[in-house]
């Protein structure tokens, strides 16, 4: 499917602005400055005062934004609402009632609704000391509950700049087919990491109501997920290896499976180069041994380094696609997962240990790619695996091969929620 066109789709919403104050009125007494900056304030701000010194003379002096209580003030702009609550109760105010900033964070729910009551949507915000956005949680439906965005921002300071991830999701309910579609896009700092598309059955209201609340992610093996890709990819190894926040659950745990290996033999290789240095080894000789053994990885035998992987999975089977580097092409070799669950035991949502079949599967699996590629003007452009020319087969297994998977990514840098949404 086309995603985005299917992005597109999503006009219907009802739109809302979010505006946030923080420290009052007193513009001209703000400053900005590195010395400031901090986990609880991330621009270094900070207020100014007067005071005589012990010369008679005034003197200027600052207090930085998370050392004192200010004033919070939230606003939203949004046409067509009728009902605009900021807490449970219907009446106007907010929920934890807190105008003012406090040392140990606040936390904000604003709820918008129609004129029926229905909730078309509503904004979670997670602030610390000096009234910085941690988190921002938003959530926009249309008028008939079909089309539905949700989105999570989550910002923190690294190496004095402000990093940002945003997680976003559409959601499209169709009644008529008895289906749901849900594309995740994942972005940081604007730069587009991963991208997942589920196709499955849509629910009634009665069976949503027996869902746990600790279902937080996909049921990769349930049989109404009829359709489901998910792909993730860096220009390099560094650029590859994302934090879990930064891509679709799936391929995160993938990823860990390819990478680990590398993670813990440099780190154990980082603590034998100190030993000498007074650190102390908290660990193994037999662990040390494993680890040096590139025969014990689970990436032993890819050609180049790990740059990505994708999976793909429809009512035929499920298909692994691990995306490899070097310095001039990109390899794709193909690992068919059917009859295995490569996520049963990955994560705290599921029980019991991992899929031994999975890791069988993988072992036993070909380390010959299946395509060889090379970038040209921002495109994958298939190259022949042994200096010889690419049989038409090929070049029409590889053109399918671009329809399925191959979607550039950086097409969705292109998509804010902020210029779909404006009013």
């Amino acid at each position: 499917m086309d995603v985005i066109e299917f992005i597109d789709r999503f006009k219907d919403v009802v739109p809302y602005q979010l505006f946030l104050r923080v420290g009052g009125i007193e513009k001209n007494n703000r400053i900005k400055d590195k010395k400031y900056q901090s986990n609880t304030n991330f621009e270094g701000k900070a207020i100014s005062f007067s005071r005589n010194g012990s010369n008679g003379e005034n003197e200027i002096h600052y207090v930085p934004f998370d050392q004192c209580s200010l004033p919070v003030d939230i606003q939203v702009d949004c046409d067509g609402i009728a009902l605009f609550e900021k807490d449970e109760s219907g009446k106007l105010g907010f929920s934890n009632p807190s105008p003012m900033t406090k040392k140990d964070g606040t936390s904000y729910k604003i709820r918008l609704f129609n004129e029926k009551k229905e909730q078309l949507g509503s904004i979670f915000l997670d602030l610390n000391a000096s009234g910085d956005i941690l988190c921002k949680q938003s959530f926009y439906n249309n008028m008939d509950f079909t089309h539905c965005i949700s989105q999570m921002t989550q910002y923190c300071l690294r190496d004095g700049a402000i990093y940002r991830t945003e997680q976003t999701t559409y959601t499209e309910k169709d009644y008529i087919l008895g289906q749901e579609i849900q594309v995740e896009v994942y972005q940081t700092d604007g730069v587009t990491t991963g991208v997942s598309v589920t196709k499955k059955e849509l629910k009634n209201p009665e069976e949503l109501l027996f869902q746990s609340v600790t279902d937080l992610t996909k049921d990769f093996t349930s049989t109404d997920n009829c359709y489901f890709l998910s792909r993730v990819e860096g220009q390099d190894y560094q650029q590859s290896v994302f934090d879990v926040f930064s891509l679709p659950h799936e391929n995160y745990v993938i990823q860990e499976d390819f990478t680990n290996f590398k993670k813990q033999r440099d780190f154990l290789n980082s603590l034998v180069q100190n030993e000498f240095a007074g650190l102390k080894l908290y660990t193994s000789d037999w662990e040390i041994a494993h680890y040096q053994n590139p025969k014990n990885d689970i990436f032993y035998g890819f050609v180049g380094e790990y740059t990505g992987n994708i999976i793909y999975k429809d009512a035929f089977g499920t298909k692994l696609v691990i995306r490899t580097s070097d310095s001039l092409f990109n390899y794709y070799t193909e690992i068919d997962l059917t009859g295995t669950d490569p996520f049963i035991g990955s994560s705290s949502c599921y029980d019991g240990a991992r899929d031994s079949k999975y890791y069988e599967r993988i072992e036993n699996a070909s380390r010959v790619p299946r395509f060889k590629t090379k970038k040209v003007n921002g495109s994958e452009v298939l190259v022949p695996q042994n200096g010889e020319k690419c049989s038409e087969q090929e070049c029409l297994d590889f053109l399918e091969f671009q329809n399925v998977f191959l979607g550039s990514l950086s097409n969705f840098n292109k998509i804010s929620v902020g210029k779909l949404l404006q009013k």
